[in-house]
């Protein structure tokens, strides 16, 4: 894949160009560090917007993004645009692997911006991508993904509850202090799904709340007034 091994090549657009999962292979190939963890090429910006990619194309990117054996993985990517393909649940599990970190803590920590618009993960795969972002046992999650695009994905309120546990403070009032920016538009999510995204965003008895997250669209998503009247109390509104 000589196009993407140039040096001074940051920015890869090829959108619309219906690539499907073995082009998406191809350009995994390339964006795979080497056996002496070495990398070609300075990628940061991929955008395979409506190109047919499932979950097996999905899969083989998130390879060269999660940390191997050796904890090397590719440092240069830090947006991938996946808008309107057919990745799935599978694809979405994939790249949750490597946004979340391993036994040792490790995970990808240049991936700031995801796009997965339009992809069918449904909650199980908005599940496994909160799993990445919810703080563990040991207080580690990603720290890197900041803007989160899952916009019509039907994640219904079992997927916005998920996310709402990576958003809300814990016990110890630890929680996801890196995601400034997510998109929720379009995905059926009722008054239970706003109640708990709205935990995140109001003070808890302690006083504490996520102050990180400044952008959160929920919009054409059918809710209902009640789901406004609970959003709109929060110190975002609608």
């Amino acid at each position: 894949m000589p196009l993407i091994s140039g040096a001074r090549l940051q920015t890869l657009a090829l959108r619309g160009s219906r690539i499907g999962d073995e082009g998406a292979k191809a350009l995994a190939m390339a964006l795979t560090p080497n056996r002496e963890g070495l990398l070609k090429g300075s990628l940061n910006t991929l955008n395979l917007e409506r190109n047919a990619i499932g979950s097996e194309g999905a899969g083989a990117l998130a390879v060269a993004l999660t940390p191997n054996a050796e904890g090397v993985f590719n440092t240069s990517l830090n947006t991938l645009n996946l808008h309107n393909n057919d990745i799935g649940t599978e694809g979405a599990k994939a790249l949750a692997v490597a946004l979340t970190p391993n036994a040792e803590g490790v995970f990808n920590t240049s991936l700031n911006t995801l796009n997965l618009y339009g992809n069918k993960i449904g909650p199980e795969g908005t599940k496994a991508l909160a799993v990445a972002l919810t703080p563990n046992e040991e207080g580690v999650f990603n720290r890197s993904l900041n803007t989160l695009n899952l916009y019509y994905n039907h994640l219904g309120d079992e997927g916005a509850k998920t996310l709402a546990v990576a958003l809300t403070p814990n016990a110890e009032g630890v929680f996801n202090t890196s995601v400034n920016t997510l998109n929720l538009g379009e995905n059926r999510i009722g008054p239970e799904g706003a109640k708990a995204l709205a935990a995140a965003l109001t003070p808890n008895e302690k006083g504490v709340f996520n102050g990180s997250l400044n952008t959160l669209y929920l919009g054409r998503s059918n809710y209902g007034t009640v789901v406004f009247n609970v959003l709109e109390h929060t110190r975002y509104g609608i």
